[in-house]
């Protein structure tokens, strides 16, 4: 791991790689049981590698106000060494970009993320489509005495795309849900 926390440019960098001897997993064994798949938790050796970036540019920055723009990505693959297949429920490759504002009472913000398409996927598992989610949020804080008030109104998946989480067990059933905003108001004291 590589991380910078002072300057204009800020963020870290992580490569990694671990070897198990004995990674547990639930593997489907093909067969059906009351027209519902049947499951069975193996344990094999595994090797799951990838790498993690982030990268923070403080575009402006005052006592009053602050606006940066962070840019990251991960990679992570998976193996069972004892079969030579992937392991299932491995996140594909993902990009996020953000520009986000603070100020002192306000702060605001918009991103997407971007999810690749799995094709690196386990027997009887399906791969994945890939999909970008945009979000965008703005909040407010309030000081009443002691106590801080923060209220909020949040948007995401603002372009109502499909989107499938790779490693979630129900992403063959379910989608993430589409369009969605909220508001709320968080106490602190």
């Amino acid at each position: 791991t590589l991380r910078r926390r002072v300057g204009f440019v800020t963020g870290g960098f992580t490569v990694f790689a671990q070897k198990f001897d004995g990674f547990i997993f639930e593997s489907p064994t093909g067969e059906e049981e009351d027209e519902l798949p049947v499951y069975a938790f193996v344990q094999r050796n595994a090797l799951v590698h990838g790498a993690e970036v982030e990268t923070v540019w403080h575009l402006h920055e005052t006592v009053w106000h602050n606006f940066d723009l962070t840019v990251a990505a991960d990679l992570v693959r998976g193996r069972d060494q004892s079969r030579r297949e992937n392991l299932p429920r491995i996140t594909p490759f993902r990009a996020r970009a953000a520009l986000d504002w603070r100020g002192q009472a306000w702060t605001a913000g918009a991103g997407v993320q971007w999810v690749d398409a799995q094709r690196r996927f386990a027997t009887y598992e399906l791969p994945t489509d890939s999909h970008a989610l945009l979000s965008a949020y703005v909040g407010r804080r309030f000081t009443l005495g002691n106590t801080l008030l923060d209220a909020f109104v949040r948007g995401t998946n603002l372009t109502d795309a499909e989107a499938r989480v790779h490693g979630s067990f129900l992403k063959d059933y379910l989608p993430l849900p589409g369009r969605s905003v909220s508001a709320g108001v968080r106490l602190t004291f």
